[in-house]
């Protein structure tokens, strides 16, 4: 499913980039406004299997509507899900059973096959090189990855088996290799400002492991990919759904910069604990569809209220709002322009 681009406000003349301003938030400097969806452009190039396995091609040269499903990068069959507009690998049919064999089973793609060069030329100045912040996503992180080998329940078995834990953990380090030559080719050829990496940790009620078990199986791999995105001049982006505050420490730990979390979890307790180390993206209260624009203007008005201490504190929030109602996002803009400028 190709993915709609949001439209930005409108940012006066002689202001800071949309491009300038997130990254200040990330380099510990003051933003000019809250930094917004709206100011990113989410580039998925076709030339990485996994975006048309999983229906999420975005770029200057779209595919006719039904490519989405098929292989991705490691092989792995995916099947479109009209009805959820997502793909999804059907159960009963795992490439691995026993993670002690994957050395023997999985086999690590070429990306020196891509067409890197014809990518970048016919994208750049329009999905990347703008004044915008350029951000692709990595559709499959470590666990995921692994439940896309395995299935859900053998994944999730595998990590506290006593018999593949280790074979779990080779294949996570060998997955970080993998990871740190992909964030190399992106930042090279697309100049790729945020590196969004997906790997969904919880349900919607609990993480689906323990935090003991986090630490010690995925923590260590994902903070060898989180300094391979920042060796290649990246800001890592983790997307990780769930209703996952227990594992918020294992998260600090890796250094991930920004956590795109679902609503369901509660961000305003989080942040005064982690706020100092991690980004929050935090999204505006959900409006009807016949809400007036007096009502959503105001709405945008209260979300920045409540959110502007955190920036004199020194614990910014980034603000997730690709749905969001446009004149609540303009009033989001406005406000916080107000009142950061008077800090």
């Amino acid at each position: 499913m190709a993915f709609v681009e949001p439209v930005q406000p409108v940012i006066p003349e002689g202001a800071i980039s949309a491009r300038e301003n997130y990254h200040r938030v990330f380099e510990k400097g003051k933003p000019a406004w809250f930094p917004t969806t709206h100011d990113m452009l989410f580039f998925n190039p076709a030339i990485l299997p996994d975006n048309i396995a999983r229906g999420m091609v975005n770029e200057a040269r779209q595919p006719e509507p039904g490519y989405e499903g098929g292989p991705d990068m490691f092989g792995v069959n995916w099947t479109w899900v009209p009805e959820t507009m997502g793909s999804m690998v059907y159960g009963g049919h795992p490439v691995l059973e026993d993670a002690n064999d994957w050395e023997k089973v999985i086999r690590f793609p070429d990306m020196e096959q891509w067409d890197w060069d014809g990518c970048a030329k016919r994208n750049a100045g329009i999905y990347f090189d703008t004044n915008r912040t350029s951000c692709i996503n990595v559709v499959s992180g470590l666990f995921e990855r692994l439940i896309s080998f395995m299935d859900m329940q053998y994944a999730l078995m595998a990590l506290v088996d006593a018999d593949q834990k280790d074979a779990v953990k080779r294949l996570f380090d060998r997955l970080t290799v993998f990871y740190d030559q992909l964030f190399e080719h992106l930042h090279r050829y697309f100049h790729t400002d945020v590196v969004q990496f997906h790997d969904d940790w919880g349900s919607k009620k609990a993480p689906l492991f323990s935090l003991d078990t986090c630490m010690e199986m995925v923590e260590p791999y994902l903070e060898k990919v989180v300094k391979s995105a920042h060796r290649h001049g990246m800001i890592f982006e983790f997307h990780c759904c769930g209703k996952n505050e227990l594992l918020v420490p294992a998260m600090y730990k890796a250094d991930i910069d920004i956590w795109n979390g679902q609503p369901l979890n509660d961000f305003d307790s989080l942040i005064p604990v982690y706020g100092d180390k991690i980004v929050f993206g935090v999204s505006p209260e959900p409006l009807p569809a016949d809400v007036t624009d007096e009502e959503a203007w105001e709405s945008g008005h209260r979300f920045v209220e409540k959110y502007i201490h955190f920036y004199g504190e020194g614990k910014p929030v980034a603000v997730f709002s690709r749905r969001s109602n446009a004149k609540q996002i303009e009033a989001i803009y406005h406000y916080s322009r107000e009142a950061l400028s008077r800090r």
